[in-house]
């Protein structure tokens, strides 16, 4: 055929397993019966009176034109912040939550979405148009009945037949994977140019993942757009730029934080030195996703001026000290919302080798050498500051005399009182205690304290709803030391 062209289409780049072979005058072919979910290679020829060479060989990957939908969420007892999922549909579809979940909103369920704002970033469910599932698109839910969703629905659109776009604001954003495959997290940051922030899922807890889930399971995930990108670029899988798997990466010290007694809710901040790293929040901080629906949250504070929404984060990095007998020391935020005690974790010291690692407790002057013992029990946890000092032996032994009080001392607040006061007290050493208060005639009105405490910050309450109006004295004794403090009640 003078003027026309020979078509190969194969399975491999060396041409040895051709799936087809057509010679045609059009500029343009269909091909058709090729496997789904395949890449195939092509390449052209002139077929004139003499055979002209080969073209450069090409790529491109068959894909269903469906995704099969299979949700199956459920969320305890839908009474509280704990309740809440990441969620989302896949494929090229507006769905309104109030047709995709049954029962009345702010009844049987309720829904947020995420604006990416600084403050009162959190938008309740209204019923408009923000509030429907659509490409690439997530929202915090919770409902009393399990959330059910059998479907097929359309692939989204490809841009040049290889990637999928999500639609960003500036901020934190609830995304999810619009394709009916999973892509490797660092595909995705190829295709948008590199240096993207992490991935987080959430399952009562956030974590970060390097997979990016199809949502064809219901699955959304939080991401921090800090480079004002319009959209995302999520490459096809086997498309050419994206990676089968995800990049393998070195572990950082971590310290997690869980109920005791329970393997789950397991809230986790990693720490670790680069000199690259920047004195305040850098590029290789990762900052947290918000934490409102998570009972137990540990969080690294961040030194120094930051965005509000990046002042707490998962991973910090400092540069290294710069003396031999240096260190840094992390400010920690530990929020429980359980009852009972926050047991914590050390893991992955061995990249802190010939460092020393303590986690301090300044509000009770405790401290734990988590290379001797790398696992903790934390009471009254319900907002408590830490802190994690790592270097040399004298610079962490000098972290911890900071919050280990020097002396005896007795104090009581608010005061004066009415119904309850806190009277704290310091100890230098563990000593047998005795806290009582008297009235003003020496009479014996409450025992607070009897027994042997430990070194540190202790606090106790006093009830004031059985005292009259008048004058107290709290009397401590340790060990040797007698300490007196006046308390008035006020009716």
């Amino acid at each position: 055929m003078p003027g026309g062209y020979r078509i190969q289409v194969a399975t491999d780049s060396s041409f040895r397993s051709v799936a087809r072979e057509k010679v045609t005058s059009d500029t343009s072919l269909a091909v058709e019966g090729l496997e789904i979910e395949r890449t195939y290679f092509w390449r052209v020829r002139a077929e004139n009176i003499v055979e002209g060479p080969w073209s450069a060989s090409a790529t491109f990957t068959t894909r269903a034109s469906k995704i099969a939908v299979a949700v199956e969420h459920s969320f305890g007892e839908a009474a509280g912040p704990r309740d809440y999922r990441l969620v989302a549909l896949p494929g090229d579809a507006t769905r309104p939550l109030g047709r995709a979940i049954s029962g009345e909103a702010g009844t049987r369920w309720q829904a947020f979405r995420d604006d990416g704002s600084s403050e009162d970033y959190l938008v309740k469910y209204d019923g408009s148009d923000q509030f429907a599932f659509q490409q690439g698109r997530g929202f915090w839910l919770t409902s009393r009945k399990p959330w059910t969703v059998k479907d097929s629905v359309d692939a989204v659109p490809l841009k040049n037949g290889t990637v999928a776009s999500v639609p960003l604001h500036e901020g934190w954003n609830i995304i999810s994977n619009p394709l009916g495959k999973a892509v490797a997290w660092s595909a995705v940051t190829e295709a948008n140019g590199g240096e993207l922030q992490p991935l987080w899922a959430f399952d009562g807890s956030f974590a970060q993942v390097d997979t990016f889930r199809s949502a064809k399971a219901g699955e959304a995930f939080y991401f921090l757009n800090d480079r004002s990108l319009d959209t995302l670029s999520v490459p096809y899988p086997s498309a050419p730029g994206a990676k089968a798997e995800a990049e393998a990466k070195s572990s950082l010290p971590a310290i997690s934080a869980r109920p005791k007694g329970s393997d789950g809710l397991t809230s986790t901040a990693r720490i670790g030195f680069s000199e690259e790293a920047a004195e305040g929040l850098g590029p290789l901080d990762q900052p947290a996703p918000p934490g409102q629906f998570s009972p137990v949250r540990l969080r690294l504070e961040i030194p120094g001026e930051a965005p509000m929404r990046q002042k707490l984060l998962m991973t910090e990095r400092r540069p290294p000290p710069t003396q031999p007998d240096g260190g840094h020391t992390f400010q920690l935020q530990l929020q429980a919302e359980t009852e009972g005690p926050v047991q914590v974790r050390a893991s992955d010291l061995g990249v802190a080798k010939g460092s020393e690692v303590e986690l301090l407790r300044p509000s009770t002057g405790q401290s734990y050498d988590l290379k001797a013992k790398k696992s903790v029990t934390i009471e009254n946890a319900d907002s408590t500051a830490l802190q994690l000092a790592v270097g040399s032996a004298a610079y962490v032994q000098d972290q911890v005399e900071k919050v280990v009080p020097d002396k005896v001392t007795l104090t009581s607040y608010p005061n004066p009182m009415r119904e309850q006061a806190t009277l704290e007290y310091t100890l230098p050493e563990a000593e047998e205690v005795r806290l009582t208060v008297y009235d003003v005639l020496g009479r014996r009105v409450a025992v607070l304290e009897k027994g042997r405490v430990r070194a540190g910050r202790h606090q106790v309450q006093l009830e004031g709803n059985r005292l009259s109006s008048g004058v107290y004295f709290g009397r401590l004794q340790a060990g040797g030391q007698t300490r007196t403090q006046k308390i008035t009640v006020v009716r």
